[in-house]
């Protein structure tokens, strides 16, 4: 009950406000080191990934793609693992042509690509890997959109555990 009513505070807070927002578990005895950041190549994705390169530039980068594909289709797609190599691949061309970004993150980023839901597989990933934060970029439609639709950001707030930094993009930013 816990958990979900601080997903709820988090997730209410990150629609009003515009400023990201750095929600802390545990005290840090360390600078952020390993930061994953959750993308599907949204404008809000890369706001996040921009965001944290500029607050954490010393940190190692990884981009984590989950591709969410129907459970009749998911063998067929994991027996294939050429087709996850050249997600890969394609995630880290767009990331060096992506004239959103500094130019110099290009060489501190590495990218993760697996089938299934973001918010089974990241959580998994965050503790196997011990990464020491996790962005997520919110497209900040707000609460009625979230109700009617859902919002992939909402459910990793309530499904991760570790540190988070939740960037907000709106559609004028």
């Amino acid at each position: 009950m816990g958990r979900i009513l601080f997903g709820s505070t988090v997730n209410r807070v990150a629609r009003e406000v515009e400023q990201p927002i750095l929600v802390v578990h545990d005290r840090a005895f360390r600078p952020y080191r390993e930061i994953v950041v959750a993308t599907d190549f949204s404008d809000a994705s890369i706001a996040g990934l921009q965001t944290a390169w500029d607050l954490f530039p010393q940190a190692a980068f990884t981009l984590f793609h989950a591709y969410d594909v129907p459970s009749a289709a998911l063998a067929d797609a994991r027996q294939d693992g050429r087709a996850l190599l050249t997600m890969q691949e394609d995630m880290m061309a767009k990331v060096r042509a992506d004239d959103r970004l500094d130019a110099r993150l290009g060489g501190k980023v590495s990218v993760v690509a697996d089938y299934g839901a973001p918010e089974a597989l990241l959580p998994d990933y965050v503790e196997d890997q011990r990464v020491d934060l996790t962005v997520v970029g919110s497209h900040g439609h707000g609460a009625l959109f979230d109700a009617l639709i859902g919002s992939t950001a909402k459910r990793l707030v309530e499904a991760l555990e570790g540190d988070l930094l939740i960037v907000r993009h709106s559609a004028d930013a």
